[in-house]
């Protein structure tokens, strides 16, 4: 099993390559599947590929291949551009539901370790900004 995931690792895509690929692959397939095709595929392909593992194994792989997949990707750099592709193919609803989720989250980490003064400062720059 150890081989098997070696040789895994040592076919992924360089870091630097990622960012590109992963934004193309999400806008084709936001573009040209549906919901259920999308989780129809995602079951075939990962019933192929982990069908002799364990979880303890798929664990094992996972906490091997996140440092890799994730060395050189810069999330705050990703992550708005996620969002401007995933956002507008959502139904209103559900889209209202995320973002408030997103802000509630992003705004009580956002503070974490911050005096009254400072998050006071920081909430107001945010609504500034957030003006539309």
């Amino acid at each position: 099993m150890k081989k098997k995931m070696e040789q895994m690792m040592a076919g992924m895509m360089k870091p630097e390559d990622m960012a590109g690929m992963m934004e193309a692959m999400i806008e084709i397939m936001m573009g040209k599947m549906n919901k259920e095709a999308m989780q129809d595929m995602m079951s075939k392909m990962i019933g192929k590929v982990f069908t002799d593992m364990t979880s303890e194994d798929k664990q094992n792989m996972m906490g091997a291949m996140m440092p890799k997949m994730m060395d050189g990707v810069n999330m705050m750099e990703m992550m708005p551009r996620c969002l401007k592709m995933m956002l507008p193919n959502i139904s209103k609803e559900n889209r209202i539901d995320f973002i408030l989720t997103m802000i509630s989250t992003l705004m009580e980490q956002g503070c974490v370790g911050m005096s009254p003064e400072e998050k006071k400062d920081f909430a107001e720059k945010v609504i500034e900004k957030v003006k539309i």
